[in-house]
């Protein structure tokens, strides 16, 4: 019986120490500056030939985060997001999800461009396979789009409900302004072809 007590005891504390252990470096990750600000610093800026860029990365993801600039540079777009302001929730991470509560965008700028070189033959991802991120909301103050031909539509005061996944983003609802118009809007962009959004849109005109 004694042994027994004893076995049952060195497999509680193994068990404690396996759920620990991970789960401090969790709560170190998003609670440090320093950790975050190491992980900016080991994230790579070639990914399946996408360029990305990221500068002024500060604060942490759970008491909320600050980056300066973030670009990525793809054959068909340009993307290029400043002033983001975000706070992390903590749990999701454990499933390998990124859920921002608050996410604030100042500007973000999208340019497209045309196609130079034969499509690639393997499959085209936003993400990595694990990785989800979900922004519930997600504020923008101003997103310009530079279409392929024609002058640049400039877009303000947004707030979307959306899903990144590895091969899709999805906005489940947005709202923002074009001009005198107030826009309601919902879509679907596969990372296959970035250029198509197939999106559906209501604009109401203001005075």
């Amino acid at each position: 019986m004694l042994r027994m007590t004893r076995w049952s005891m060195w497999s509680g504390i193994a068990l404690l120490l396996l759920v620990s252990v991970p789960l401090g470096a969790l709560l170190w990750l998003v609670n440090s500056d320093s950790a975050l600000a190491l992980a900016a610093a080991r994230v790579p800026r070639n990914i399946a030939g996408v360029e990305l860029r990221i500068e002024g990365v500060r604060g942490s993801l759970a008491r909320g985060l600050h980056v300066d600039l973030v670009r990525v540079d793809h054959e068909l777009v340009t993307v290029t997001v400043t002033d983001v302001n975000a706070t992390v929730r903590v749990l999701p991470l454990l499933w390998q999800s990124i859920r921002t509560a608050d996410a604030r965008l100042g500007n973000v700028d999208i340019a497209l461009h045309p196609r130079r070189t034969p499509p690639i033959k393997r499959i085209p991802r936003f993400l990595p396979e694990f990785l989800t991120i979900t922004a519930t909301p997600a504020r923008i103050d101003r997103l310009t789009i530079h279409p392929l031909v024609g002058a640049p539509v400039v877009f303000t005061d947004i707030v979307a409900d959306a899903t990144l996944r590895p091969r899709t983003l999805q906005v489940i609802e947005s709202y923002g302004r074009l001009g005198v118009f107030a826009l309601e809007a919902n879509g679907r962009m596969t990372a296959a072809d970035p250029l198509r959004f197939d999106v559906t849109a209501r604009a109401t005109a203001t005075p």
